[in-house]
């Protein structure tokens, strides 16, 4: 999916925001870098590879980046010390595997990048409110459909503490018979999961995909994950940068995430904190 316009100011927003409480010698310099490379943005860049070439901007001039490792192990063990009670009610559920969809999507609330305050008692909210979540009943029965002993799902995850969410669905697909992979960032971004997020929550079968764009971006990825992506029966893809990243790709990915800004608002026509689940080859925007 091309870079906005709304997307590409929202980014300078923030980033003109950032640089403006730092206010040093170097500020001026760095953001007219800043504004030399938006202005230059080719077409078919999305906007999370967008905001990795930015960062690697603003780190020449600020090294110091905020770091999110603290941040992430809290969200992972708060989402842990729930799972229990979650497992329960997944399992008591009329369908278990609609009521493990609903977690998963609930839990892409917990977003550094999209979100400017993550707050623990919405995530809360959520959780205990996922079972009224609407979800597409046409592309439920498409889903179902994709599912069975042998088939192979890469799970594409998103966040921190909602990779906990997700374990909820991918125990409902094993129980089914798929293999399920996960897919993690290769390098630390924002608060998106990585290696050391996916031993802390007890994933066992996952890869990384080599690079640290907040989604998953084709044209960056290690070969063994591309060739998970491309050899699986289907894609199930996390929260809004995989989508942004993948959108256009042409797989049978399902994607499944939280509106979370204005522009992904009016783009799927719903309100804010709504949720999407769609199929790449069926969805038209």
């Amino acid at each position: 999916m091309d870079l906005s316009v709304d997307c590409l100011a929202c980014m300078l927003n923030k980033t003109m925001a950032r640089l403006v409480r730092i206010q040093d010698e170097h500020t001026r310099a760095c953001i007219n870098e800043v504004l030399t490379f938006l202005s230059q943005v080719p077409p078919g860049v999305s906007g999370p590879r967008a905001a990795q070439q930015m960062n690697t901007i603003i780190a020449r001039y600020y090294p110091e980046q905020t770091d999110y490792r603290a941040i992430k192990r809290h969200f992972n063990a708060l989402l842990l010390s729930w799972k229990p009670d979650l497992e329960r009610a997944v399992q008591s559920a009329p369908d278990p595997l609609v009521a493990a969809l609903r977690y998963a999507l609930v839990g892409n609330y917990i977003d550094f990048g999209a979100m400017a305050h993550v707050d623990e008692q919405m995530i809360t909210r959520l959780v205990e409110q996922a079972a009224e979540r609407p979800l597409d009943e046409a592309e439920l029965a498409h889903f179902r459909a994709e599912l069975g002993p042998g088939k192979t799902v890469a799970f594409l995850h998103d966040n921190c503490g909602e990779i906990v969410l997700d374990t909820l669905l991918i125990d409902q697909l094993r129980r089914l018979g798929c293999r399920v992979v996960s897919v993690v960032r290769g390098q630390e971004v924002i608060n998106d999961v990585t290696r050391e997020d996916a031993e802390q929550v007890g994933l066992t079968d996952f890869i990384d995909n080599g690079n640290g764009v907040a989604g998953t971006d084709p044209a960056l990825l290690s070969p063994a994950c591309r060739a998970l992506l491309t050899q699986s029966d289907f894609i199930l893809s996390k929260g809004q940068g995989n989508f942004e990243t993948l959108y256009g790709c042409g797989w049978n990915v399902y994607y499944l995430f939280l509106c979370k800004c204005d522009y992904f608002t009016r783009r799927f026509g719903m309100e804010r904190l709504k949720g999407v689940f769609a199929n790449e080859r069926r969805l038209a925007l």
